[in-house]
């Protein structure tokens, strides 16, 4: 039968035959063999054994799966001599004959040397013996104590050794006596323990004997005992040691020879190799239960997430109700008891309707299902609306608002997101104030935007900070009874601040009021301009198309009109377009059904819906649209709009975070191809938590490599302050010492910007 091994490199021989007919390699948890290589996708390449040889699959990886030299691109069979590469990582396949044991198995010529030096035929057996024990031992799963236990007690028979001990090394790297044979706790090993410890470092086993004992000590403790000789035979296989085999002759039974170390130090092999495989076994079942009981953890939080958003939704529709039609009551001419009732009821409603909406927002996000626009506004026009809408609360409790922010570029981001989070941060201010003044302030910084809300109201204490941000907590349970709320405003808020790149930051003290402020990583709009854009209109209005048509011709745009779904598919499939806007209700085929249709076309067309219709959005993004504005359209809006989204790529959004020419000039001035590693990149990066991960379960070597590898990777893609500060990390990585961690941090910052906004750059729609 046709048996293999695959070497990796790091990793022990994998075998591969019918019993063990597959294995798959990538950086995922849960795959056969895991690699840490940067240039390994995390689900890479399939090794598979069948009747006919070993056949390899790519399995959609970036850097691709390699046979001497050229990519594979459908399953291939491989055969030993073939240069196998998984990007830049070289494999070797090689074929396990019975004669071919090299030294994960006992070489029968050893057997039989060892059986021609001793006395009668009855050797040979004994020998051939312990080789078949050991197999069955081999075949079946016992624990590793007693395994190596009865291997002990095997050879200690075999060799007729006085004394015996089998030594592991524990959590804290000491070697430990696992099992002894004819010794007892008073009874130490006659080596010391330099004598053991030289050994595991040289990987080498030894044999100690008069007169040939090199070692000053081991010499002296042959001299002074009953002892003929001593052997050390580390459990070494393919480089990874887990402790050694110790054995004692006494003058009696004469001392160990040459081939007596040999036929031990073989079997030693075969044990580690069994004792590293049942570790590793041991370690995926560890970890498909945690990934199991994860998925479970998992599933849960998305049903309860689920259930919530189902309720909050039958809730608002009912609610909705009630306000509309208290609404309409409160416009007759009532008495004032009855108009009095119906504005508290109004008030009450719109309360509740807040605590639903929390609610939603909340299981949404738990859900992973926010997103994020990037679309160009001006931070004036957000901050004005914000004081507009709490001047009169503020007013009705005797507070001065000051609402500050300077003249500023429009900014691209999701400005619905941000009047979420600070329309919380206000209202509360306002709420827990009850004199002196709320300010709202905003100032451009260099990358993006600084935010804050200060006030003068009641402060927080240290203690209760600390758990603010957490959902469903508030400072205390008497703020809950006084002033009402979930408790789930600042998680929310907290959460759109870290989806935007930032961190909401807290300044507080009972009494003195607080300030909450956080910076965001803002990429400058360019100037909307669509001269030389060709755009398809799809509207059934006449008089709306016109309007649209208009404006979009006045910015400089080529545009083709559409009345129908219909009309717009056939235009689509014979004309080249930058982007389609696109009312949602026409006659027959509607807009979300006709951007499905569109998007099956494979042209890449960003759409860009139009509707009156409240609560949309979600709808477009689900139906392939890139974005949802809302009507009646905005000129300015409806323009930046378009001329974000028809240009060919999300590289401009990024120009204020990377080196924008230089990384064009290393991809050959290719925009399509450095779009592309971008996004790699931000699919899958290589983080400074990840370098901390490494270092913390003490692997510095691989820590050093993964800032090694992100140096290169920042080189390449324009971002020279993260490669700068990587290449610092290595280094101060390699010197040893703590001082890396400073390091890490500021590498952290310095990446941070490039994360956020490439979230926002790539965005649906884009390539």
């Amino acid at each position: 039968m046709n048996r293999f091994t695959l070497h990796v490199p790091g990793h022990p021989p994998f075998l591969l035959a019918r019993d063990r007919a597959e294995v798959v390699l990538g950086r995922a948890p849960g795959v056969d063999i895991l690699l840490q290589d940067a240039a390994i996708s995390r689900r890479h390449a399939r090794f598979a054994w069948k009747e006919d040889g070993v056949w390899v699959e790519d399995l959609g990886s970036r850097h691709g799966t390699f046979r001497n030299g050229a990519r594979i691109k459908a399953p291939a069979r491989v055969a030993p001599g073939d240069r196998i590469a998984l990007g830049p990582l070289e494999l070797r396949l090689e074929p396990v004959a019975p004669a071919d044991l090299e030294e994960t198995s006992l070489s029968l010529e050893d057997v039989r040397l060892w059986a021609g030096a001793q006395e009668g035929p009855l050797n040979w057996r004994e020998a051939l013996e312990l080789l078949h024990g050991l197999s069955l031992m081999a075949l079946r799963d016992l624990e590793p104590e007693r395994f190596l236990g009865d291997l002990l007690d095997r050879l200690f028979t075999f060799l007729r050794a006085s004394r015996g001990a089998v030594l592991l090394r524990d959590a804290t790297g000491n070697l430990v006596p696992l099992a002894v044979r004819a010794l007892g706790p008073e009874s130490p090993l006659g080596l010391p323990l330099s004598t053991l410890e030289a050994t595991i470092s040289r990987r080498a086993a030894r044999l100690f004997r008069e007169p040939e004992a090199r070692d000053p000590e081991a010499e002296g403790f042959l001299a002074e005992s009953r002892t003929a000789s001593a052997m050390a035979v580390p459990l070494e296989f393919d480089g990874q040691t887990l402790g050694l085999f110790f054995f004692e002759s006494n003058r009696g039974r004469g001392a160990f020879s040459e081939l007596d170390l040999r036929f031990v130090a073989s079997l030693s092999n075969l044990a580690a190799a069994k004792l590293l495989q049942q570790t590793l076994a041991a370690e995926l079942r560890d970890r498909e239960a945690r990934e199991r009981e994860l998925r479970d953890r998992e599933a849960q939080a998305q049903a309860r997430s689920e259930f919530l958003a189902r309720m909050s939704h039958e809730i608002r529709t009912p609610m909705n109700a009630v306000l509309g039609f208290t609404r309409l009551a409160r416009a007759e001419d009532l008495p004032p008891r009855a108009a009095d009732c119906l504005r508290k009821i109004d008030l009450s409603g719109r309360a509740l309707m807040a605590v639903v909406d929390d609610i939603l927002d909340f299981s949404r996000m738990e859900a992973g299902k926010v997103s994020l626009e990037a679309l160009p506004f001006r931070v004036q026009d957000v901050l004005s609306a914000i004081g507009d809408l709490f001047s009169q609360a503020a007013k009705d409790k005797g507070l001065a608002l000051e609402v500050a922010c300077p003249e500023a570029p429009p900014f691209l981001g999701d400005a619905r997101r941000l009047t979420q989070v600070l329309v919380n941060l206000v209202g509360n201010a306002v709420k827990f104030t009850a004199r002196g003044n709320v300010a709202l302030r905003a100032e451009p910084v260099e990358g993006g935007l600084r935010l804050s809300v200060s006030d003068t109201g009641i402060g927080i204490a240290p203690d209760q900070a600390a758990k603010l941000f957490a959902p469903y907590a508030q400072a205390d349970e008497s703020i809950a009874r006084r002033y009402g709320g979930t408790g789930l405003g600042l998680s929310i808020a907290s959460h759109l601040v870290e989806l935007m790149g930032g961190a909401l930051e807290l300044e507080s003290e009972p009494g003195r009021g607080s300030t909450f402020a956080f910076t965001l990583p803002l990429a400058p709009a360019s100037a909307a301009d669509l001269r030389g854009r060709r755009i398809l209109l799809v509207e059934d209005n006449a008089l709306n198309r016109e309007l649209a048509e208009g404006l979009l011709r006045e910015a400089g745009a080529e545009v083709d009109p559409a009345a129908t779904g219909e009309e717009a598919l056939d235009r689509a499939r014979v004309a080249p377009y930058d982007a389609v806007l696109m009312d949602l209700h026409l006659p027959g085929l509607d807009g979300l059904e006709t951007a499905r249709r569109l998007g099956a076309l494979g042209l890449g067309l960003p759409i860009l819906a139009m509707t009156a219709e409240a609560g949309a959005r979600e709808r477009c993004l689900e139906a392939g649209m890139a974005a949802c504005l809302p009507k009646p359209i905005e000129a300015r809006a409806l323009v930046e709009a378009l001329a974000l989204r028809a240009r060919p790529g999300p590289l401009e959004a990024l120009a204020g975070v990377l080196d924008l020419p230089g990384a064009l000039g290393r991809a050959g001035g290719r925009r399509d191809l450095l779009a592309r590693f971008l996004r790699g990149f931000l699919d899958d990066p290589i983080l400074p938590a990840h370098i901390r991960e490494a270092a913390r379960r003490g692997d510095r070597d691989g820590a050093r490599r993964l800032a090694h590898d992100l140096k290169g990777l920042a080189g390449n893609l324009g971002l020279d302050p993260v490669g700068a500060l990587a290449a610092e990390v290595e280094d101060r990585l390699a010197a040893g010492g703590p001082q890396w961690e400073e390091a890490c941090a500021r590498l952290e910052g310095a990446l941070a910007p490039f994360l956020a906004q490439g979230a926002l750059a790539f965005t649906q729609g884009n390539p």
